[in-house]
């Protein structure tokens, strides 16, 4: 059975720290990588089938498929 999960982008994030290191304070840059889950936005239907609004939801992405056996896939 196929992986199922949310897809994402990676970017890496930087922001200032102030750490103590053998006695003394030292402001250093710290690099670290994070995960932003990816959204759409698609329209919302009331049990008439009328439009009423808009929902977001997650895109999602499962890993292996015929064509693709190694490599994640966006399900649409």
């Amino acid at each position: 059975m196929p992986e199922i999960r949310q897809k994402y982008t990676e970017s890496t994030v930087s922001k200032i720290e102030i750490v103590e290191e053998g006695g003394k304070w030292i402001k250093k840059t710290v690099s670290k990588k994070v995960q932003t889950p990816q959204w759409k936005e698609v329209d919302l239907y009331d049990e008439s089938d009328n439009i009423i609004g808009k929902h977001t939801a997650p895109i999602m992405e499962q890993f292996g498929t015929a064509e693709k056996p190694n490599d994640w896939v966006e399900i649409t």
